[in-house]
């Protein structure tokens, strides 16, 4: 064979293998459609050797941080959501976990359609497996609005929407409020991590009273909010702190911002008390002495108060929007008795 012919030959396959590799790697990358946009849902699940554990959305917002962007991770086993950092990209994802100490990763080489596969990492292990799955049209989330409808208003007599609620450690908590992880504290702490927050409670200079010291996730080191003597630690929603201080035979709720460092609420608060609707605080409060004790809703109750010697009150249940700082009754109403 010629030379010539035998270079020519050799280009021509050698440009043949080029384009293959080409349309083969451009096809890779076509399979992989995986969408991720900003203040959009993404579906996430966790697998334990191909077992499902876990599952949840996340979502990647333009927030930033000093290690990435802020991610939002909702956990349908804790029902909590949990603000992360990290950054995403065409067909990639890194985000890292502070409270649990791992790092999720994922990229192209392991994609296929809309659903992106990757690890989780804990201590330079792969701990899990996890997919993530997009779809091109998702809508983005709508901001919250600024004020939420009410529900209509119900009639006397039906029962409260609120129960009573407790931590695990036994103490009385805002029925609805944020369920805390284990933490260590010291010898004379006793302490919650939330999605958010982390919160140290030990005794106060009062009976009932107790310096509470809460700290954000992103900024472990310096409190972002300290209080002395304002009452018991009473539960966290979000970035809501709800205190509580015994006044007598009665209580007193005040509720704070954390965010903003100042009090936002406070008012006497009979339990039950639990979140309604995300941002309400519902509870009782004490109205009037009721005389006539045939228009109580529970007439026993009542009556027995009233043989004992105690006054009867009427306590009306009410809402506080945690949002727009207004107070709407809801209707329901019950008779208790006081000294």
């Amino acid at each position: 064979m010629d030379f010539r012919v035998c270079q020519r030959v050799t280009v021509a396959i050698f440009t043949l293998l080029v384009m293959v590799c080409f349309v083969s790697v451009d096809q890779l990358w076509a399979q992989c459609l995986v969408a991720i946009k900003k203040n959009v849902k993404v579906p996430w699940t966790v697998y334990k050797r191909g077992e499902e554990r876990n599952s949840g959305w996340l979502m990647f917002t333009d927030t930033p941080r000093s290690s990435g962007r802020l991610i939002i991770q909702y956990s349908n086993n804790s029902a909590q959501e949990l603000n992360l950092f990290g950054d995403y990209g065409k067909n990639w994802v890194k985000i890292t976990n502070p409270i649990d100490n791992e790092r999720w990763e994922a990229d192209a080489d392991d994609c296929e359609g809309n659903t992106l596969r990757g690890h989780i990492i804990r201590q330079g292990r792969v701990e899990f497996d996890f997919t993530l799955t997009t779809a091109v049209d998702t809508p983005s989330v709508p901001p919250l609005p600024l004020e939420l409808p009410l529900p209509p208003v119900r009639e006397h007599g039906v029962a409260s929407v609120v129960e009573n609620a407790r931590y695990p450690d036994a103490r009385a908590v805002v029925n609805s409020s944020e369920e805390p992880r284990p933490c260590q504290g010291k010898a004379d702490e006793r302490c919650y991590l939330f999605s958010r927050y982390t919160v140290y409670v030990e005794p106060g200079g009062g009976e009932n009273s107790e310096i509470i010291r809460i700290y954000n996730n992103l900024n472990p080191v310096i409190p972002h909010l300290v209080l002395r003597d304002a009452g018991s630690f009473y539960g966290i929603s979000r970035d809501h702190l709800f205190v509580r201080l015994k006044d007598y035979d009665t209580y007193i709720l005040e509720v704070f911002n954390i965010q903003s460092k100042r009090s936002i609420h406070k008012a006497r608060a009979s339990e039950p008390i639990g979140i309604v609707n995300r941002d309400y605080v519902a509870y009782y409060t004490e109205k009037e002495r009721v005389d006539n004790i045939a228009i109580c809703p529970n007439k026993r109750e009542a009556l027995e108060a009233k043989r004992d010697g105690l006054n009867v009150v009427r306590e009306s249940e009410v809402k506080f929007n945690m949002v727009d700082l207004s107070i709407t009754p809801t209707g329901t109403f019950r008779c208790v008795g006081r000294y």
